[in-house]
């Protein structure tokens, strides 16, 4: 049997989610459906096990994009369009007669 992912930053505990079907990780050929934390989504959809090794070895929890289109105001990105990636900063700017009670957003 395979063991699951180690040092995976950012990944549930344990990474790997069971399948819909048969064979069940960590059985031979079953598949590690890649779990990560919220706000964070897998470089690959899941790993194989085989012979006690999974491919690929391993996967990373990348940053999901923030999505600006559900806000209620406009804002001056460091970054053009809809969507905003981890690190970037976002200054509020609220329609005249109202004020936005936080000076920036953080993604």
């Amino acid at each position: 049997p395979c063991v699951h992912p180690v040092g995976i930053a950012n990944a549930s505990d344990p990474p790997c989610a069971q399948a819909a079907h048969p064979p069940f990780f960590p059985q031979h050929a079953s598949l590690c459906i890649a779990k990560c934390q919220n706000g964070f989504s897998p470089s690959i959809a899941n790993l194989t096990c085989d012979a006690g090794r999974l491919y690929p070895a391993t996967f990373k929890c990348l940053p999901k994009p923030c999505i600006l289109s559900s806000y209620n105001f406009s804002v001056n990105c460091s970054e053009p369009g809809d969507l905003f990636f981890h690190g970037t900063i976002c200054t509020p700017k609220c329609a005249q007669g109202y004020a936005a009670d936080v000076q920036a957003l953080h993604c």
